[in-house]
């Protein structure tokens, strides 16, 4: 088949078959692999990069920090200096501090009954659920249940989730780009 080389920055190229379809999107993960569109959008749009070594590491837990920034960078969102926020530990002068600022004012997150946000704790499929519909202002219908099945009902039904997950299960970054950029379309 003939193939086009297209180069997508100084590191990596994806070779696209002249059908579009994509061989290699980082080093880790072929068009084959079953979240290569969801991988390939979070690249082009710059809503996730790789890593220095070419990689992408779809199988690498998120946390609550970076699930935050993530929703917050495919908003656009602009992203202000960090206010007091009232959680016992957040730091400040921390990267993701002004995302959870923004965060917080937005209503997107809430942190937890002690006063805590747990930026590096992994984050879980029901609470990456909730932080996407927030941001993303996607109305659900209220559910019978714990707080996050109003969530999971409407991504189990509108085919958002890639696979069936565990609400309590650490989120993985394929997992990640795929809700993301299923509510984003």
């Amino acid at each position: 088949k003939p193939h086009s080389l297209k180069e997508c920055n100084s590191k990596e190229e994806v070779i696209e078959n002249t059908n579009g379809s994509l061989n290699s999107i980082f080093s880790d993960v072929p068009g084959s692999h079953p979240y290569a569109q969801a991988i390939s959008w979070a690249k082009e749009t710059g809503v996730v990069g790789g890593y220095p070594d070419g990689t992408f590491q779809p199988d690498r837990t998120v946390n609550r920090a970076e699930f935050l920034k993530i929703i917050l960078e495919d908003l656009g969102s602009d992203i202000p200096e960090a206010d007091p926020l009232n959680f016992s530990d957040v730091d400040m002068s921390a990267w993701y501090a002004p995302y959870i600022s923004l965060g917080k004012r937005a209503r997107i997150v809430q942190g937890y009954p002690d006063g805590t946000f747990r930026p590096e704790q992994a984050v879980n499929t029901a609470e990456a659920l909730k932080m996407a519909y927030k941001a993303l202002n996607i109305a659900t219908n209220a559910s019978n249940g714990p707080w996050y099945q109003e969530f999971i009902d409407h991504a189990q039904i509108n085919n958002i989730l890639f696979e069936d997950l565990d609400p309590a299960k650490d989120t993985k970054r394929k997992d990640v780009v795929w809700i993301v950029w299923r509510l984003s379309q």
